[in-house]
């Protein structure tokens, strides 16, 4: 915080205009969701980027209204919003890049037929993403693959700062 200059009366702390008008990103969330598993947070075009964990599968869309269940919100700074930790904490998807790998698709599996299930299914989840758009960043390799976010999905400065 900024002091007012010395000499005038009363000697009142003020914010600077900088601080006052510090931009945040405001997401909201389900009651009780602290982890931000689900969450939805407003784009410039007025449209929602939501994301939803579903039986610990990542769905992300761009819907028009924001879904009723998020109730809450969190508000972060723009730094705080975009910085790497912070993504990583919370598990904000399709800013940027997102790894894929096939280590452990089968576990758990019994039988054969049980792990080639686990493999088609993965297999239909990549079919969706690159239906939707995802792009291989690279060759995969040592398995690890790295996937871009489609355009409809490419939100880094697309959200609606407050």
């Amino acid at each position: 915080m900024e002091q007012s200059p010395k000499g005038k009366k009363g000697g009142k702390k003020t914010l600077s205009k900088q601080k006052e008008a510090e931009e945040t990103v405001r997401v909201f969330h389900k009651k009780g969701d602290g982890k931000l598993k689900n969450f939805a947070v407003q784009l410039k075009n007025d449209k929602w980027h939501v994301q939803k964990d579903v039986n610990n599968a990542i769905e992300l869309d761009i819907a028009v209204d924001k879904p009723n269940e998020f109730t809450e919100f969190k508000d972060f700074t723009a730094d705080e919003f975009y910085d790497e930790n912070t993504m990583d904490k919370y598990n904000f998807h399709c800013i940027g890049e997102e790894t894929i790998r096939a280590k452990w698709l089968m576990d758990g599996s019994r039988t054969l037929a049980e792990a080639a299930k686990c493999l088609r299914d993965e297999a239909t989840r990549l079919e969706n993403l690159a239906k939707e758009g995802w792009k291989l960043s690279d060759l995969i390799s040592d398995d690890y693959g790295f996937i871009t976010c489609p355009p409809k999905f490419e939100t880094i400065g697309d959200f609606l700062l407050k």
